[in-house]
């Protein structure tokens, strides 16, 4: 499925534009632009756990961007504020710790939702980088799920 996109011009007066997939209609568009508020980037060094968490976010009506290390997450972040991170703490080349530093420390993704995975030992370190949530991996679908539409709102 393809989202629409909006577009900030910084003209003058500020203009807002509505990029609309290929042959999609008006009703769709608007559509999309209300999930979009529902987007999460998902960020897993492990392919297979991040296509099925992906899958399992996806069928629950979530957009999900996902990313294999915290150098290509903070790129999707940065370019569309996400609603929700949820990222691994022991990632390839990086930790889930620094990335939820550089999320914090970015003013135009501070506000953005973290939700931290990882062994019982690195629940602090989450904390301490600004998590919102930490929970132990792996984790069951379903509560999964149930965090996901608890710190997005929909629970």
């Amino acid at each position: 499925m393809l989202v629409p996109r909006l577009v900030f011009k910084q003209a003058h007066p500020p203009t807002v534009v509505v990029v609309l997939p290929r042959n999609a209609a008006p009703q769709a568009a608007i559509e999309g632009i209300v999930r979009s508020k529902h987007r999460i980037v998902l960020v897993h060094g492990d392919d297979t756990i991040r296509v099925t968490l992906q899958v399992i976010l996806k069928a629950e009506g979530y957009v999900v961007m996902a990313a294999g290390n915290a150098t290509s997450a903070l790129e999707l972040i940065r370019e569309d504020p996400p609603a929700l991170v949820i990222t691994e703490m022991k990632l390839p080349r990086s930790c889930g710790a620094d990335l939820i530093r550089l999320i914090r420390s970015d003013g135009g993704t501070a506000a953005v939702q973290v939700l931290a995975m990882g062994d019982a030992g690195s629940a602090d370190d989450a904390a301490r980088a600004g998590a919102d949530v930490f929970h132990t991996a792996p984790i069951a679908p379903a509560q999964l799920v149930k965090l996901v539409n608890q710190l997005i709102g929909r629970a």
